[in-house]
């Protein structure tokens, strides 16, 4: 008998265990959900996964429709650092998927297309501490002017895990870039590419029917 209530135990805690907390996850973001929405410059998005790692700048971030923002994200928007001032804004568009630990930095402007998937640990800025030469480099990183270019992404991109968009890029349409690439000169629509730094392995645009 005893082992029989023990058996039953178990399978209570398996089976209504998993999804009483299944349905506290789903409770907890949509309150927090909720909590950064209001402060968003425009948000139409599916849900905010708790936690963020850290969002900053919400009222210059606009997130499109059916949106899902995956958990740790860090999202920032800066107006003001040192003694320089900006006016970043971030867009990220509809139907988009922003993978866990998603990096996204702007002083300037980044505008993210529809339909854009990304793996984990992605990063995408806008900016860079300094420039490169000797004076610069002689100055502590923290403390170097910020400089920055705009970043665009088409729609239906796909990113894959770790991959770095840098300052002044624009990734076109369709493109797919892969896993660990460093993407620091333009790709056009309908490409694939890859590497440090990244290269383009396939253009489709070249290819006849």
């Amino acid at each position: 008998m005893r082992k029989i209530l023990l058996l039953i135990g178990r399978l209570l805690r398996m089976f209504f265990g998993g999804i009483t907390a299944s349905f506290f996850e789903r409770c907890r973001d949509l309150i927090y959900t909720g909590y950064h929405a209001k402060q968003f410059s425009s948000f139409m998005g599916r849900k905010i996964e708790y936690p963020a790692d850290q969002i900053i700048g919400h009222h210059n971030i606009s997130i499109g429709k059916g949106t899902l923002i995956s958990k740790h994200i860090v999202l920032t928007a800066f107006e003001k650092r040192n003694n320089q001032q900006f006016q970043p804004y971030i867009e990220i568009g509809q139907s988009c998927i922003m993978g866990e630990y998603m990096h996204i930095t702007a002083v300037g402007n980044i505008r993210i297309g529809n339909n854009v998937l990304t793996g984990r640990y992605c990063l995408i800025t806008d900016n860079s501490h300094g420039v490169i030469n000797k004076e610069e480099m002689s100055i502590p990183p923290i403390d170097r002017i910020l400089t920055h270019k705009d970043v665009s992404i088409g729609n239906n991109v796909w990113l894959g895990d770790s991959v770095r968009i840098l300052p002044g890029v624009s990734i076109g349409d369709g493109c797919v870039i892969g896993t660990g690439s460093v993407v620091t000169k333009d790709i056009p629509s309908y490409c694939v590419a890859a590497g440090v730094p990244a290269r383009i392995i396939k253009n489709l645009n070249e290819i006849t029917s």
